[in-house]
């Protein structure tokens, strides 16, 4: 039976009314009788979505770490209607592929249904590394010949473009939405994340876009090392890295923000910028607040006064904007 650290009297995000009042200096644990089976990133993030696609080890995983992160449910579930929000405005000007690389299908609507409200053909390719993930999200997408998935790595990204499904689905000579929603954090500083998103930008057109949300490093670490007990490796980062992967790219106003104030009408984060004093004073991580930026950003170049059109030229909704 493992037994993973919740809390310790020296980590900031220590709270005795979140844990219901361990004595000063003391070292709770959360028993699990589950030894052989990890919890996956993919299903803990789908507990704190109120989803069914999860194990026991996943609900285990996701009550150990909202002990010492009572923001662990609203600031996934912000990145989330974040990512909705990007992708309908990407719609908006043009763009009607997406390359969505992350933990794979989430609740809610997914990246081709918010796309597909101003393009009925638009095009989705779901990159998952999880076999089961890749598994339920083929099965679900198996009546949809215009939104596929398939395992790949972010890690790699020469091989997840060359991957023959990607290639065959999506047109790299008109403009595609990257989505990297929920990949960046799981990759190491070894791995060169900013360098992952440099490959990516190089097969690129120019009014194409890049939509990243990433936890930051808050006030504390006792919640990304219980996630690396509970479920595997974790890096939050900087408000200021996470602005670097966002290079070669125009970033879209209100900047790098965030991830709940991301072009909400009469937001902060709309009007006016906040800096990153804002970020922790109007979301203090141990109040339970939003605890991830989120930006879009994309490649200029020669400019496409309005948007191509997908193969079966049907397209719902308004006429496109100008691309931004």
């Amino acid at each position: 039976m493992r037994e993973v650290p919740v809390v310790r009297e020296n980590d900031v995000w220590w709270d005795r009314s979140v844990l219901g009042g361990p004595s000063k200096g003391s070292l709770e644990l959360l028993p699990s009788p589950l030894s052989e089976l990890p919890a996956s990133p993919s299903g803990v993030c789908n507990v704190w979505m109120g989803g069914m696609e999860n194990d026991a080890a996943d609900r285990w995983a996701g009550e150990a770490v909202s002990r010492v992160w009572p923001g662990a449910v609203v600031t996934v579930r912000a990145c989330r209607r974040f990512v909705v929000r990007a992708v309908r405005r990407m719609t908006e000007f043009g763009t009607w592929q997406f390359l969505d690389v992350g933990l794979g299908l989430s609740v809610g609507p997914q990246v081709h249904e918010v796309a597909r409200r101003m393009y009925r053909d638009a095009r989705v390719v779901y990159v998952a590394q999880d076999p089961v993930v890749v598994e339920r999200g083929q099965r679900a997408l198996s009546r949809d010949p215009k939104a596929v998935m398939v395992r790949g790595d972010v890690r790699d990204p020469a091989a997840l473009l060359a991957d023959p499904v990607v290639t065959g689905h999506l047109d790299w000579t008109l403009p595609v939405g990257v989505v990297l929603g929920d990949a960046l954090p799981f990759v190491g500083p070894s791995d060169d994340p900013a360098g992952i998103v440099a490959a990516l930008r190089k097969v690129m057109i120019p009014g194409s876009g890049v939509v990243i949300c990433h936890p930051v490093s808050c006030g504390g670490t006792a919640a990304a090392r219980v996630w690396r007990e509970a479920v595997g490796p974790v890096y939050p980062r900087s408000v200021e890295e996470i602005e670097g992967f966002f290079e070669g790219f125009k970033v879209w106003e209100p900047g790098v923000v965030r991830a709940d104030l991301w072009r909400v009408p009469g937001s902060r984060g709309w009007t006016k910028r906040p800096g990153w004093a804002d970020v922790l004073r109007y979301s203090p991580a141990r109040q339970g607040g939003v605890c991830a930026v989120a930006g879009v950003g994309s490649l200029h170049g020669a400019r496409v006064r309005s948007a191509p059109m997908p193969p079966s030229g049907d397209v719902g909704g308004r006429t496109p904007e100008r691309m931004r």
